[in-house]
């Protein structure tokens, strides 16, 4: 905390200052930088082997150092960065150019905050804009399609039309490239080229048509002596050009795993370029473990599917060629080693599916290749930049050809509550919390008016409604899963060095919707469905989110209800891992659900509460004098689980 004593009173004694100077700006980003550094290595600290006292002191002093932080990097934005959106002439046409560079810095870093990133494009683009500087516009396009195109990744749906937007921006000046003095600045135009033909399809971003048209004029482009003379100067140009045209040859492989819906002449042209480009890549190397990996996994599937080879023959290939592969894999980068760890197993599953081995065999080829893809991800070290491995969970984790390898429902939860659930550790301790405080709550509804907690006769066979002791088996799993939604947003919930930002907070609001869709994948999470999508809705339906989602005629209503209070009751009374705001007493948070009985909350569910004593006492034991005995055993259960995966 050294660098932060005077803090208050430096930014005082600058707050009379008309102008933001360059020190400013650099004390700004440094300081900012520095606690985004120290909060982040909180993380680590938290997940070391420790006794309890140990542990329990680490995190109380996470929380304190935290939440000094998140109110220290609020007062840092709104001193220096947020009043340029208002008023730009607060900045020299020096200062910009600081801004730029640091910029810059954020985007060849690890260092990874799209939305806030955004938030500095946005006041430097007009400036930038007034000076017809293009090289400096041609990086704030670039940096800002791969903002955007970062935070599509966690579903947000406008972000999609932008990322196109920024980097057709960046196209566009593909013809003035023999004008631009930087390396870097004809860089940009094969990058925005790669990830709109490679990268965004897979993210629903663009789709398969567009992308070949794309493909196409970069392959054009791959012949016109304009662009192939900086070859020799500019070495990422051909590696991207040629990663760009040759990975999208072999799409094929990665349609079917990514869910990509492509014409059937596409396809077919598809398929053709596949089987042309791996009998000239296997002549020229003459081996298969020479070839890249997703054109011989195209290639040899493409062949079993037009009866060339047997299913089971290309199943034998495919996974010797990967076992072999996976000697020499960890050379590559780290994209390539999350679509070898991901998408290359799934393509296994699928072809193993259609195979005619024995059921034993299968099953047991299939633990293998869950195996692998849960040891990938859930061992990555602590990386600043998770946009990328999210997507990679988000793409397995709820996948029909992952589930569909299951034999009941009880082994999928399991696995989602293994890869999913437990994978990162604030947003854990609250799914467990929440389950404790839903069961604790509905024994004690079930005991004493069993029918203000009731679901409904489709959840099991033959009942008007579900007994008490499976209404349980439900809220127990519905209150685990109900955040499950927030999978995809981790990296904008890691953010809590500083207070969410406008754009950031709609995003996390679409979390209920994105929940609903993981659980949509499978009919056995079907019946978490309700909960996930209005655990944020009011009790009488005016308030909340998604507002397309009607809580009120759902016949989960009871379990939406009791689920949301649990919710309400863990964040508001969390003093352990919620950096923007202080932790109330339990008896003011039962004041608040008084208050709010009829609107906001279930009010009958709400009276059980404040009449019924032992409940009362449980619920105060749960969230302030056991919160942290709950917190270690969730720790040790983290922990252990990280281990049997390595």
């Amino acid at each position: 905390m050294d660098k932060l004593g005077g803090f208050h009173a430096y930014l005082n004694a600058q707050a009379e200052e008309y102008m933001i100077s360059n020190t400013d700006i650099r004390y700004f980003f440094d300081t900012y930088y520095d606690n985004f550094m120290h909060s982040l290595s909180w993380e680590d600290h938290l997940l070391e082997p420790a006794s309890r006292e140990e542990w329990l002191a680490t995190l109380r002093a996470c929380a304190d150092d935290q939440q000094q932080r998140c109110a220290d990097n609020q007062i840092l934005l709104e001193q220096y960065l947020y009043p340029l959106s208002s008023d730009p002439a607060l900045l020299s046409d020096e200062g910009y150019d600081l801004l730029l560079s640091f910029c810059r810095d954020f985007y060849y870093s690890n260092y990874t905050e799209p939305a806030l990133l955004i938030r500095i494009i946005d006041i430097l683009l007009p400036h930038y804009e007034d000076r017809s500087d293009t090289e400096s516009l041609l990086f704030l396009y670039i940096c800002a399609g791969f903002s955007y195109m970062e935070l599509s990744r966690t579903g947000e749906p406008t972000s999609r039309d932008k990322t196109v937007y920024f980097y057709t921006k960046v196209l566009s000046y593909r013809d003035q490239i023999e004008f631009f003095e930087s390396a870097a600045s004809r860089d940009y135009i094969f990058i925005a080229y790669y990830n709109l033909i490679r990268v965004a399809p897979g993210l629903g971003i663009l789709d398969i048509e567009t992308a070949y048209r794309l493909w196409e004029e970069l392959c054009q482009i791959r012949t016109m002596p304009k662009f192939c003379q900086y070859d020799t100067t500019n070495p990422r140009i051909p590696q991207l050009c040629d990663r760009a045209i040759n990975d999208f040859r072999a799409y094929g492989a990665v349609l079917n795993v990514e869910r990509v819906i492509a014409p059937s002449a596409i396809l077919s042209s598809l398929e053709n370029m596949t089987q042309v480009y791996y009998a000239e890549i296997l002549h020229e190397h003459g081996s298969i473990y020479e070839c890249p990996v997703f054109t011989v996994f195209n290639y040899h599937y493409v062949q079993a599917r037009n009866g060339t080879i047997t299913w089971e023959a290309a199943w034998q290939i495919l996974d010797d060629y990967y076992v072999h592969k996976m000697q020499t894999i960890g050379q590559v980068s780290s994209p390539d080693l999350l679509a070898f760890y991901t998408n290359l197993p799934l393509n296994l599953i699928d072809v193993l599916g259609h195979t005619h081995f024995k059921e034993e065999f299968k099953q047991a080829t299939y633990r293998r290749y869950r195996n692998l893809i849960t040891s990938y991800l859930m061992n990555q070290p602590a990386s600043l930049n998770s946009y990328t491995l999210n997507n990679g969970v988000q793409l397995v984790a709820f996948h029909p050809l992952i589930l569909g390898t299951f034999q009941n429902r009880m082994e999928k939860m399991n696995f989602i509550v293994d890869l999913v659930v437990t994978r990162h550790l604030t947003t854990f301790t609250h799914s467990v919390m929440v389950s404790y405080l839903a069961e604790a709550i509905g024994k004690h509804i079930l005991a004493a008016r069993p029918e203000l907690l009731r679901i409904p006769s489709s959840y099991l066979e033959g009942n008007a409604y579900a007994s008490p002791a499976e209404v349980l088996d439900y809220i127990v799993p519905a209150a685990l899963f109900h955040d499950i939604g927030k999978n995809g947003m981790i990296p904008i919930i890691n953010t809590q060095h500083r207070k969410l930002n406008d754009y950031e907070f709609n995003i996390i609001q679409t979390h209920p919707q994105k929940g609903s869709d993981y659980l949509s994948s499978d009919p056995d999470f079907l019946i978490y469905q309700p909960v996930a999508l209005g655990h944020h809705r009011s009790y009488d339906g005016t308030r909340g989110y998604p507002l397309s989602f009607d809580n009120t005629a759902s016949p989960y209503r009871d379990a939406i209800d009791l689920i949301h209070i649990c919710d309400c009751l863990d964040a508001a009374t969390d003093y352990l891992s919620r950096n923007y705001h202080r932790a109330k007493p339990f008896d003011v948070v039962l004041n608040e659900l008084k208050a709010g009985r009829g609107t906001e909350y279930n009010p009958d569910m709400v009276d059980v509460l404040l009449s019924d004593r032992e409940l009362y006492n449980d619920l105060k034991m749960l969230t302030e004098q056991n919160r942290e005995n709950i917190y270690y055993d969730i720790y040790l259960t983290f922990v252990n689980l990280r281990k049997k995966r390595q």
